[in-house]
C-alpha cells in the first residue's frame, strides 16, 4: 500500500503562521524563517501543548524578540502557564525590553493592554 496522508489541524487560538513556525522547528530541529515570523505567545502555548524537545529552550533564549515580545508578555501574564513557565517567559520578555522599547515595532504595540506595557517598562528599568 501507499503512504497515508495525515492532516493535522491548527489548534484553536493559534495562527497558521505560528503553527508553521512550530512545525518548522519540530521537523528541522532548529528555528528558521517561519519561527522568526511566529507569534511568541502562540509558540509558548504550543510548547505547553506538545513539549517538543529544544523548542522551549530556543524560545526562551532566542525566540522572543522585539517583534513578538508583546504577544509573549501578554501570554505570560494571562495565567494559563504554570508558575515556572510564567517566570521564564516574563524573564525573557524583560531581557528583550531591556534593549530598549524603541526596538519594538509600532505594529506590535497596537492593541496591547496597559498591564503588558507596564510589565515591559518595568523590565526596561530592571
Amino acid at each position: 500500500g501507499g503512504q497515508r496522508e495525515v492532516v493535522v489541524g491548527v489548534p484553536r487560538g493559534i495562527s497558521e503562521q505560528s503553527f508553521r513556525g512550530f512545525l518548522e522547528f519540530m521537523y528541522l530541529g532548529r528555528p528558521r524563517k517561519e519561527c522568526g515570523l511566529a507569534d511568541g505567545g502562540e509558540l509558548v502555548k504550543l510548547v505547553g501543548m506538545y513539549r517538543v524537545e529544544g523548542l522551549r529552550e530556543w524560545l526562551l533564549r532566542d525566540g522572543i524578540v522585539a517583534e513578538n515580545v508583546c504577544g509573549a508578555s501578554e501570554f505570560g501574564l494571562s495565567g494559563v502557564l504554570d508558575q515556572q513557565d510564567t517566570e521564564d517567559v516574563l524573564s525573557a520578555c524583560d531581557r528583550v525590553a531591556s534593549n530598549g522599547l524603541r526596538l519594538i515595532p509600532g505594529a506590535s504595540l497596537r492593541g496591547v493592554g496597559p498591564v503588558v506595557v507596564k510589565g515591559l517598562l518595568m523590565g526596561r528599568m530592571g
